[in-house]
């Protein structure tokens, strides 16, 4: 028995290495078409030059310093969105008045046009404070959502039957809310966080912000530099499927868990 499920194990950890890699094959052919189709390595470079031109960004230490504050930035702002949209998820499941009045305000979030909140965080605040306050304004409606969704979905019948046998609130808590909510909170985070990066470097490059990867990306533009460019840009590839990756790492620990219930 003990082998079969090893066997299921490692059938289902190779389909999870292949499907990633089979995307990639596929994404890489079609550049090398493209490349080789247009011609212009001006233009549109091969996928050889980028990779050389990625290397060559490993070397230096401007590559590390940018991609070190782009990621501190990008953490700071998903951090912030995470703690208050847990508050205010929290907040909104216990208490429905104070859910309805702030419902608009966090669909107004959303709908508020992400160019629009660039340039007026531009405007209001330092090149280095604005990418922190729209990756924030971004995914803290997204968070909020999703966490209220998850505190809402959570069985009912369940939490009824807690507070007939008067289960201690730290244990209906630890025994029914974490299970309940974790994967979902947790499923969401994984892809908020790499729109968080995306919406970071994008305010960099109109904020001027100093020592980023949003600069470096403009600087290759100016100078039509168009190998480095795409090379910043794998370079923000791999940081995203780095951040996801830890997401998707937690999610496989934490689904092992056994959540052992005492009530």
């Amino acid at each position: 028995m003990e082998k079969k499920i090893d066997k299921k194990i490692i059938l289902a950890a190779l389909k999870n290495v292949a499907y990633p890699i089979a995307a990639l094959a596929i994404a890489l052919a079609v550049w090398a078409a493209a490349a080789a189709a247009v011609n212009k390595p001006l233009i549109l470079p091969g996928v050889s030059e980028v990779l050389k031109e990625f290397f060559l960004l490993l070397k230096e230490k401007a590559f590390y310093k940018g991609v070190g504050w782009t990621l501190l930035r990008t953490l700071e702002a998903f951090l912030l969105s995470v703690v208050l949209g847990l508050a205010f998820a929290v907040i909104g499941a216990l208490v429905k008045p104070i859910r309805k009045t702030f419902e608009p305000i966090a669909t107004a979030m959303r709908a508020v046009p992400t160019m629009a909140v660039i340039l007026l965080s531009v405007l209001w605040l330092d090149y280095d404070e604005a990418p922190v306050l729209i990756g924030f304004l971004i995914c803290f409606p997204l968070l909020y959502s999703s966490f209220l969704n998850a505190f809402l979905s959570v069985d009912k019948d369940l939490i009824e039957m807690a507070k007939v046998f008067k289960v201690k609130k730290t244990d209906t808590v630890r025994y029914i809310f974490i299970p309940s909510i974790l994967p979902s909170a947790l499923s969401s985070m994984k892809s908020v966080v790499s729109l968080c990066l995306k919406v970071t470097i994008a305010s960099e490059v109109i904020a001027q912000t100093k020592t980023s990867i949003g600069v470096m990306m403009q600087m290759a533009s100016m100078r039509f530099d168009i190998a480095k460019l795409m090379a910043w840009t794998v370079s923000a590839i791999v940081l995203s499927f780095v951040l996801e990756g830890l997401f998707a790492l937690a999610m496989y620990f934490i689904g092992r868990v056994r959540w052992k219930s005492k009530i």
